[in-house]
This record gives C-alpha cells, sequence and structure tokens, in this order.
C-alpha cells in the first residue's frame, strides 16, 4: 500500500464513521474530536457539526486530487513518489494516522 492508497483508505473510514453519526451542531449529538491524546485521558474536547467534519474529509480528497499524475509541489514538479519521494502536503496528511495502533499499515518513512 503506498501513500496515497493509505490517505484513501483513512477518509473512507472517516467519511463511513461519520456518516453513521447522528446530525448535531456544537450539541450533543455532533461528532467528538479530542484535541490531544487519547479519547479515555483527555478533558479538551471539541463537537463539530457532522456537515463541517464531512467537508473537512472532501477537502483533504482535494488535496490528494491535486496529487494526481505529474505535477508541482514543495520540490518541483514530479509525480507521486518518484527519486525524491512523497512531497510533505501528502506526508503531512497522513500525519494524524502516525502513532495509531489501529493503523499498522501506517510506513514511517511517510513522516515529514
Amino acid at each position: 500500500m503506498d501513500l496515497v492508497e493509505f490517505l484513501r483508505a483513512r477518509l473512507d473510514e472517516d467519511a463511513a464513521e461519520i456518516a453513521k453519526q447522528p446530525d448535531g451542531r456544537g450539541e450533543p449529538g455532533g461528532i467528538g474530536i479530542w484535541s490531544s491524546g487519547d479519547a479515555i485521558s483527555n478533558t479538551e474536547y471539541l463537537i463539530l457539526s457532522k456537515r463541517r467534519a464531512l467537508a473537512e474529509v472532501e477537502v483533504k480528497r482535494l488535496f490528494l486530487a491535486d496529487h494526481d499524475g505529474v505535477h508541482r509541489c514543495d520540490w518541483g514538479e514530479h509525480r507521486g513518489a518518484d527519486y525524491l519521494g512523497w512531497c510533505t502536503t501528502l506526508k503531512r496528511l497522513a500525519l494524524p494516522y502516525a502513532d495509531h495502533s489501529d493503523h499498522s499499515d501506517y510506513d514511517q518513512e511517510w513522516k515529514p
């Protein structure tokens, strides 16, 4: 699995999980995201509306689409993971999944 395939799979999972949630806008029933650490011990909590959470997934999909085929990135024009490796933008999109045991297919070489 390469980085783009990994990201597409994670975004599909995220969208599916969000779609299961009840609608809510900053109130009970919204989608909870813990700002750091694990969900059990952290007390900081942010409620997002379902619409906003799905919009964030779609924006990440747009970043992936921008990196399809030959494109210009932080080091010039290239295609995917050519001899220069993956661009920083895609590596950063995958970073939230880097330290989670439920995503053992994350390659540590993708860290920016």
